[in-house]
């Protein structure tokens, strides 16, 4: 049996470089979504969704889409304050949502009717 010294020094790299594509493609961030809704179960369109870092103060907005959802991707792990502003509805406040590693949290909002 002949073994090629290079071809085995290149089969080695080539699974070294797989597994280290793949450790570092693992993410330690998370992410918030979810549906926003009214008093009648009714999904609210374009609707500004503010995501706030309580310790660092970074703010991020989405808005919601047609069928009533949003989404933050890549968050940081940390403990954030979701707020919630639509015209004909009432501001809602949600503190201390806590955004573990790797963790996607789903975070479905009743609005109520108000100004």
């Amino acid at each position: 049996m002949n073994i090629n010294p290079h071809r085995l020094i290149a089969q080695f790299l080539f699974l070294f470089f797989v597994l280290l594509a793949n450790l570092y493609g693992q993410s330690y961030q998370g992410g918030v979504r979810g549906l926003i809704t009214d008093p009648q179960a009714a999904v609210v369109q374009n609707v500004q969704v503010t995501l706030t870092d309580e310790a660092t103060h970074l703010v991020r907005t989405a808005m919601t889409d047609s069928g009533g959802q949003y989404v933050f991707t890549a968050v940081e792990p940390a403990t954030y304050t979701v707020l919630i502003a639509a015209p004909g509805f009432e501001k809602l406040v949600k503190r201390s949502v806590v955004v573990g590693t790797q963790q996607f949290l789903t975070l479905d909002l009743l609005l109520k009717v108000g100004l």
